[in-house]
């Protein structure tokens, strides 16, 4: 093979590639941030439609197991949070944060939020956070800057 043939296959390859790594982000593509307050009140039908949900506030405090309680303005939740869903970098209950997961309203349990995702904001040369779409791969840096 010449070496134009193999570079245009290359070039081919590489862009095959980078189509493959690309999504949508316009209109509709982005999770919108929830409160506490309204994921407790529309819980069971958030259940039952399986909505991802978006909440950006602090974890207060550890439970027990894989259980923690999440705060924001408007309330309080209980959320399980496995470690492999853990942020790389440590923190505390000051630390900013924003999850995301799926609501689980059980008739005789406390409505509780099931963690995928687990984002750090703030901290030194953080800007403002968009919530990114929930199939975003977890190979990326959970620290948003």
């Amino acid at each position: 093979m010449n070496k134009n043939k193999k570079l245009l296959i290359c070039f081919c390859v590489g862009m095959i590639a980078s189509f493959a790594l690309a999504q949508f982000v316009g209109p509709s593509s982005q999770l919108p941030v929830s409160t506490v307050s309204q994921v407790l009140k529309d819980a069971g039908s958030l259940d039952r439609r399986d909505v991802q949900v978006a909440l950006r506030g602090n974890i207060i405090s550890y439970l027990n197991g894989d259980y923690y309680y999440f705060r924001d303005n408007t309330g309080t939740i209980l959320m399980e949070l496995e470690p492999e869903d853990m942020p790389y970098q440590p923190f505390d209950d000051k630390t900013p944060l924003m999850v995301y997961g799926e609501v689980d309203a059980e008739w005789f349990e406390k409505t509780k939020l099931d963690v995928s995702r687990v984002v750090i904001l703030g901290g030194p040369g953080a800007g403002s956070v968009t919530p990114p779409a929930p199939n975003i791969p977890r190979a990326f840096p959970h620290r948003v800057n």
